[in-house]
């Protein structure tokens, strides 16, 4: 079904899974980096967080970005277990709310797992995690390189810091919202890089004239327009939609909603600015979603039948929920999806309860009832 012709990537994937070399440019054991391994070590310029003693914050100095990235990680209980990639959406602050036990709460699901997690703080609103050509109107003009962090310099931390080695294809992407959207771009583009990917509430097409104004949009946010992101050829070599023969390679789940507010389901809160947010933003961007996240079904299916016939593509449309935590909650934790794609890329996983449940005592229960039953739903298959 692929070429080296027609994808070299995924001849490059290939090999490295073949031969069990390591990936291209990074350090190997000659180079004098520490062969021991030690799960709770702290890293240089970190801290480990109270609660979470598994997680820790790293200040990391990015020579393609030249600054000094924020970085929350958990350290994977054995050098050679997978390691998530964490794409959060926008308006981050101090750390990425899916880590927050408020919000997202993967911090203390992963916890009890063998997993490790990578997950920056975007100084820049709008970064889709790629490599930029061109951010001119950012304040201090430094370059945006996130693509080049994640494939190159993180493993090369990671095996310098802390002894974890690089291997071919032991990355999980995560990503929501615009997370989704960049971190699909990032795993389809990377296959010598990720096993697996889960993406909340992205949208895929980026060469539609919809997925260039959303593009536009996003990037505009940190004061930059589409063309200071990519060149127009680009857009499509970045593309989940034009790069879909290759979902047969990953385990991945892709999530959305139609939009529909539930009244009942914890979607309308005590906190009225909240209230009008997922009113006016949640429902209509969420509604955008699900709609594109149908045609990338559909171009899967034409693309790469294989993926769905086997199982390694699941897609999920709920009937009700915006774009927000509490659809997001739903699905990784009530509907089993986090346990979904980790047990689907050989992790042992223990499921927690609902963070909203457990921590905020105004939420309702968030536990679906009849009618939130996927509207779209292809059961994994457990032999894939």
């Amino acid at each position: 079904m692929y070429s080296q012709h027609a994808h070299p990537a995924l001849a490059t994937a290939l090999t490295l899974v073949l031969t069990g070399t390591s990936l291209i440019g990074l350090p190997t054991p000659a180079d004098g980096a520490p062969l021991t391994y030690h799960s709770q070590k702290l890293g240089r310029s970190c801290t480990r967080w109270i609660k979470e003693p598994r997680t820790q914050t790293c200040r990391i100095y990015s020579p393609s970005m030249r600054t000094t990235l924020t970085v929350d990680l958990q350290l994977p209980l054995r050098p050679t277990a997978p390691i998530l990639h964490v794409f959060g959406g926008m308006w981050q602050h101090e750390h990425q709310g899916m880590l927050m036990p408020h919000v997202g709460g993967l911090a203390h699901a992963l916890s009890s797992t063998d997993v490790g997690f990578v997950a920056p703080v975007a100084p820049t609103n709008g970064s889709m995690w790629t490599d930029w050509r061109n951010p001119t109107l950012i304040s201090d003009k430094k370059p945006i390189k996130w693509e080049t962090f994640f494939t190159q310099e993180l493993p090369n931390y990671l095996w310098r810091t802390f002894g974890i080695p690089p291997r071919p294809r032991n990355a999980i992407a995560l990503g929501v919202s615009m997370g989704g959207a960049g971190g699909a771009s990032m795993m389809y583009r990377h296959p010598e890089v990720y096993r697996a990917g889960y993406f909340l509430s992205g949208f895929y097409n980026f060469t539609s004239p919809l997925g260039r104004t959303a593009l536009g949009v996003i990037s505009g946010l940190s004061g930059n327009t589409g063309h200071d992101m990519w060149a127009y050829d680009d857009y499509a070599a970045h593309s989940p939609t034009e790069l879909a023969d290759r979902t047969s390679l990953f385990h991945t789940r892709f999530v959305a909603s139609t939009g529909v507010l539930d009244l009942s389901n914890g979607e309308i809160n005590h906190k009225v600015g909240d209230n009008l947010l997922r009113l006016y933003g949640g429902t209509w961007l969420e509604a955008g979603m699900s709609v594109s996240l149908s045609q990338f079904r559909m171009v899967v299916k034409k693309k790469d039948p294989q993926a769905l016939r086997d199982g390694k593509a699941a897609f999920v449309i709920y009937p009700t929920g915006v774009h927000f935590w509490n659809l997001w909650r739903r699905d990784m934790y009530d509907e089993g999806g986090l346990q979904d794609i980790l047990r689907r890329s050989g992790v042992r996983y223990v499921p927690i309860a609902n963070p909203a449940q457990l921590q905020d005592p105004f939420a309702r229960s968030t536990t679906p009832k009849a009618k939130d039953t996927p509207t779209s739903v292809e059961k994994p298959n457990p032999a894939a």
